[in-house]
C-alpha cells in the first residue's frame, strides 16, 4: 500500500513565525508532490494558501494534499517513491523548504523578509 494513499485524510499543519519578532508581511505557502524516483522531474502543486503575518505573530495553516494532483501523469498512489515538501511562493516573506513531509505532520517554518 502506498504510504501517501490516505493523503486527503491527513492534512499537514504549517506553523509560521518570524525569524525575528519584527518580521511581518505576506506569503504563499505551497505543498508540492514529488516522486523521488524521478529525481529531476518538476514537482506538482498539491495545495496552497495565502498567509499574512503580523510582527510577533504565529500563523497556523493546514494544507490538505489534493489526491488527484499529478506529477508526470501520476498521482501519489501511482508513484514509485511519493514525497511531499512545503515551500514558499510569492510574497515579501520566505523560508527554506521543508522536504520529506508526511501526512499529519506539523511543520515549523521561520519566515524572513525577501531582500529588495
Amino acid at each position: 500500500i502506498c504510504p501517501m494513499g490516505n493523503m486527503a485524510q491527513a492534512p499537514i499543519s504549517v506553523h509560521l513565525t518570524g525569524l525575528t519578532p519584527d518580521v511581518a508581511g505576506s506569503a504563499k505557502v505551497l505543498l508540492y508532490l514529488h516522486d523521488n524516483y524521478l529525481a529531476d522531474a518538476s514537482a506538482a502543486l498539491a495545495a496552497s494558501t495565502e498567509v499574512s503575518l503580523l510582527a510577533g505573530q504565529t500563523v497556523r495553516v493546514e494544507l490538505v494534499p489534493d489526491p488527484l494532483a499529478k506529477q508526470v501523469g501520476k498521482t501519489a498512489a501511482e508513484m514509485e517513491e511519493p514525497s511531499l515538501y512545503v515551500s514558499m511562493g510569492e510574497g515579501d516573506l520566505f523560508a527554506d523548504p521543508v522536504f520529506d513531509v508526511k501526512p499529519g505532520q506539523v511543520v515549523e517554518m521561520k519566515l524572513k523578509r525577501r531582500s529588495s
